[in-house]
């Protein structure tokens, strides 16, 4: 049986190439538009030393399941090569969209917190951190990045930096919206030594940042990918926050949708055991 559904398959006849893309750490990527529809997505070569394509696959049925919600994946070989289309999470949207590491292009950002009587106040937040942005988050949002905080856990991604997650701005530059997540290559799914697109067979492998114990997205404080944010750390406060919210979630990791959408990724028990995991800390 395949890892992957049939609809997810790409068909490399219905994608021509538009923009090569030079922000990020995998080479050769470059952006595609499906002929027929007109959607855009981002085209991630498999490369030799970290096998993400599977683990991009992955992770996004996983989130989806979840009810974090994350880029739709496409797996297969065009132009000659396999990886993964990782469609466009900012179509549909007419608001600015800006990933977290940019927000300080807006100049100011309205502080919700601060905005409570009804006259709007504004600044920046204090560090790129949940605890730093949360004044300017609506309540969806802030939601959607305890969800992603949970999701990093179980899926270990190590690679949430602030490029990786994004936001609409209005026009009076407040945070509207957490849009999908995308890019969860560096996540570690499960053992493997190989990746065979030609046979529409293989899985992700681990790689090298996936295996570091936290996150680059921190609770509090400063992270990024060379001082990752202690994982214990980062489940104990979550947990202690929101704990309504992370029962909910840890009560969907026990749905059977959720055992049949690991067991066809052949992830299963490894995902139960990070879960528990993260139970017991």
């Amino acid at each position: 049986m395949n890892w992957w559904d049939d609809e997810d398959w790409i068909d490399p006849d219905e994608w021509t190439a538009t923009v090569v893309e030079v922000v990020g750490t995998t080479y050769s990527m470059f952006w595609v538009t499906n002929k027929k529809t007109k959607e855009r997505g981002l085209f991630k070569p498999e490369s030799n030393w970290r096998r993400s394509a599977f683990n991009e696959y992955a992770a996004s049925k996983i989130g989806n399941c979840l009810g974090v919600p994350c880029a739709r994946l496409l797996v297969g070989n065009v132009f000659g090569g396999g990886g993964c289309i990782s469609m466009d999470v900012r179509q549909g949207y007419s608001e600015r969209i800006l990933s977290g590491e940019s927000l300080g292009r807006v100049g100011s950002l309205l502080n919700y917190e601060k905005s409570k009587d009804g006259k709007p106040v504004y600044d920046m937040p204090r560090e790129m951190s949940f605890e730093g942005l949360l004044p300017f988050l609506p309540k969806e949002a802030e939601l959607g990045m305890v969800k992603m905080m949970f999701f990093d856990s179980i899926i270990r991604n190590a690679g949430r930096h602030g490029s990786n997650f994004s936001f609409a701005i209005d026009d009076n530059r407040a945070i509207t919206a957490f849009l999908p997540l995308y890019d969860q290559g560096n996540a570690v799914l499960e053992d493997t030594s190989s990746s065979d697109y030609g046979g529409r067979g293989g899985r992700g492998g681990r790689g090298g940042w996936g295996r570091r114990r936290g996150s680059a997205f921190p609770y509090y404080g400063h992270g990024g990918m060379h001082r990752p944010f202690p994982l214990e750390e980062l489940n104990k406060c979550i947990k202690r926050d929101y704990p309504d919210l992370v029962r909910e979630l840890v009560a969907k990791t026990r749905t059977e949708e959720f055992r049949t959408i690991t067991t066809r990724l052949d992830c299963y028990e490894l995902m139960m055991d990070r879960v528990n995991e993260f139970i017991n800390q």
